[in-house]
């Protein structure tokens, strides 16, 4: 059984032109919600989740937060229900270095390097928090948008509420719980409490 709290949900289905993408990729820095299956392994995550190639597990995502702690060991433990879990290329500088899994530096970050429970979990449906960084933003933002996404109602407001004329004039048609209502019309549409899981179709 899920742990995550139940809240309201709203669905929302856009579609927009292409190029108009890119806007929603903040989102997806501050952090989304995924309902996905938990209790797997990061590497398993990564690929069965996100559906990730080894290669690019392995040649792209080179920084990985759990829980706000960073991991080296994709095998360890479990992705739990309600895990928050943030992605990034290399960063630059002794930071970026020192944050690398299995970098040379991990060592002198040993205090704050995320200890994951290893007793087996099940594999259940839940819910994870996701924050992508960098190149992985633009590399994996637009499947990921196009999957659905999870963000909160009032998030929900003011990232419509500042969305330029030029955007408006990019989208197409929007579905909200399956009903369709002129696009624009989401700038000024209050989407009460709860959660909105929004899917986007470019053309």
């Amino acid at each position: 059984m899920c742990n995550t709290k139940a809240v309201p949900e709203t669905s929302l289905e856009l579609t927009l032109q292409s190029g108009l993408v890119s806007q929603f990729f903040p989102l997806l820095q501050r952090g989304v919600a995924l309902k996905v299956q938990v209790g797997l392994s990061l590497r398993d995550f990564l690929r069965e989740e996100l559906r990730l190639s080894e290669e690019y597990i392995e040649r792209r995502i080179q920084t990985v937060f759990l829980d706000g702690r960073p991991v080296d060991d994709l095998e360890g433990g479990a992705v739990a229900d309600g895990a928050s879990l943030a992605l990034s290329a290399a960063l630059p500088g002794l930071l970026g270095a020192t944050l690398r899994r299995g970098g040379f530096y991990a060592t002198l970050r040993s205090q704050i390097t995320s200890r994951q429970n290893e007793e087996s979990q099940a594999v259940q449906e839940g819910q994870v928090t996701l924050k992508l960084f960098n190149l992985i933003v633009r590399e994996l933002g637009p499947s990921l948008l196009e999957r659905g996404i999870g963000i909160g109602a009032q998030e929900t407001e003011d990232f419509f509420r500042e969305r330029p004329d030029d955007f408006w004039a990019g989208c197409r048609l929007a579905l909200v719980d399956g009903r369709a209502v002129e696009p624009v019309r989401l700038r000024d549409r209050p989407w009460g409490a709860g959660r909105v899981y929004l899917t986007l179709v470019a053309v």
